[in-house]
């Protein structure tokens, strides 16, 4: 049984750009590191979900990953955060409400934004309302 998302793990051949993106523009606080050179791993806690970057000198594509969203209490100002720590926006924080379908017609109200990284991976801001 599927009970929440653990981590998302990434890999980058600009370890020390994401990770001063995260700590800075994300403001997540690092809580393990791991190895040297192309060996290194760090792991950043998300709620009660992971964000894991490998350090290994080469760029690897896994499966189709759209994105990972974050959740969020304050997009506007995560965004602003990101954007001033080299983050490209790719959609400026919105609400927007998704309705339901079928047997499943409650609405979603949120309030959501998308970056791309330093290192180029998109990123959704995301709120209920």
């Amino acid at each position: 049984m599927i009970t929440g998302m653990h981590h998302a793990a990434m890999r980058t051949n600009e370890f020390d750009k994401a990770v001063k993106f995260y700590e800075e523009g994300l403001g997540l606080k690092a809580c393990f590191k791991s190895g040297e050179g192309d060996k290194r791993m760090i792991l950043f806690p998300v709620g009660e979900s992971f964000i894991e970057i490998f350090a290994d000198g080469e760029e690897k594509t896994h499966g189709a990953v759209e994105h990972f969203a974050l959740s969020s209490t304050d997009i506007d100002n995560d965004f602003k955060r990101a954007i001033n720590a080299g983050a490209t926006e790719k959609r400026a924080p919105v609400d927007i409400i998704i309705s339901g379908s079928g047997s499943l017609t409650n609405e979603l109200n949120l309030r959501i934004a998308f970056i791309i990284s330093p290192t180029g991976e998109m990123i959704e801001l995301f709120m209920t309302r």
